[in-house]
C-alpha cells in the first residue's frame, strides 16, 4: 500500500504536470488552448492527474477540439518537452460563404462553406469578398454550422456558371438559393453604369428545371446581342432564365 502511495504521489507531482501548450496553425488560438485547458483538468478515477505529461488524454484533446472548432481540417497532438505539449492544427480552406438573407440586407449572419459543401464558421461578410457568395432565406430555421449547404457537384455547377459570367464582363453579387429548386443571381448591370454611379443589382431568376451549362449558354447569347441595343435601353429591373431559350427581362 505505502508503494503504491508512493507512486500515486510521484505522478500527481508537479514535475510531471503539462507547464506549456502550444497551439499554431489555429485562427482562434486562444480559445482552442483555453478548451484544451479545460480538457486536460481533473483526474482520471480522481486520483491520477489529466494533466500529467506521460498520461494526458490526447485522444479526448483531439475530438474535443475538432468537435468545438469545426474548421479544423486535421489537429496533430505530441509531447515537445519535458512539460509541454504542442498542437499542429490545419484549418479548412473556404470554398465559398454563405449568408441569411438577401443581397443589400444589413446584419446578416455569414458562413464558411468547406469542399464537402458543410458550413463550418461564422465571419464577417466583408472579409471574403473573394469567395462565391451564396444567401438563404432558411437559415433562422437552425443552427447552420457543421450541416450540409450544398452537394459537391452542385457547388462545382454553381462555381463555372460564375466563372462563364464573369467572362462575359458580367460582376455575380450572390446567388439567392430557394426552396423548390429556385435560385435567383445578383448581378451588377454592367451595361448601364455611368461615371459618376453604379447600377442597382439587377435579378436574374433560375431555376433546376434548366441545368446551369444550358442557362449561362442561353444568358451568353442574350447578353451578346442585347449589347447592340444598350444605347437605346433603359436598366434592366429584371432578366428571366426560367424558360429555356426564351429570356424574359423587364426594365425600369
Amino acid at each position: 500500500l505505502s508503494i503504491l502511495s508512493a507512486t500515486v504521489l510521484f505522478i500527481r507531482s508537479d514535475f510531471f504536470s503539462i507547464g506549456e501548450i502550444n497551439v499554431s496553425g489555429s485562427s482562434d488560438s486562444e480559445k482552442v488552448l483555453s478548451e484544451v485547458r479545460n480538457t486536460i483538468s481533473g483526474n482520471y478515477i480522481k486520483i491520477l492527474p489529466k494533466s500529467n505529461i506521460a498520461i494526458f488524454p490526447k485522444q479526448d484533446i483531439a475530438s474535443t477540439t475538432k468537435s468545438l472548432f469545426k474548421e479544423i481540417e486535421t489537429i496533430s497532438i505530441h509531447r515537445s518537452g519535458i512539460s509541454s505539449i504542442s498542437i499542429d492544427i490545419k484549418e479548412k480552406l473556404p470554398i465559398a460563404i454563405l449568408c441569411d438573407g438577401f443581397e443589400g440586407d444589413n446584419d446578416i449572419k455569414c458562413f464558411l462553406i468547406d469542399f464537402d459543401g458543410f458550413a463550418y464558421k461564422q465571419v464577417q461578410n466583408t472579409n471574403y469578398s473573394n469567395l462565391n457568395k451564396y444567401y438563404s432565406t432558411a437559415l433562422s430555421d437552425g443552427d447552420i454550422l457543421g450541416k450540409k449547404f450544398l452537394e459537391p457537384s452542385k457547388l462545382k455547377e454553381f462555381d463555372d456558371f460564375i466563372k462563364g459570367i464573369s467572362k462575359i464582363g458580367i460582376i455575380p453579387m450572390g446567388i439567392l438559393i430557394n426552396d423548390g429548386g429556385q435560385y435567383e443571381m445578383y448581378i451588377e448591370d454592367t451595361l448601364h453604369q455611368t461615371k459618376n454611379a453604379s447600377s442597382t443589382p439587377v435579378t436574374i431568376y433560375m431555376n433546376d428545371k434548366i441545368s446551369l451549362s444550358k442557362i449561362l449558354y442561353n444568358f451568353q447569347v442574350f447578353w451578346k446581342n442585347y449589347q447592340n441595343t444598350v444605347k437605346n435601353s433603359k436598366p434592366f429591373d429584371y432578366i428571366d432564365m426560367r424558360f429555356g431559350n426564351t429570356v424574359f427581362y423587364a426594365t425600369k
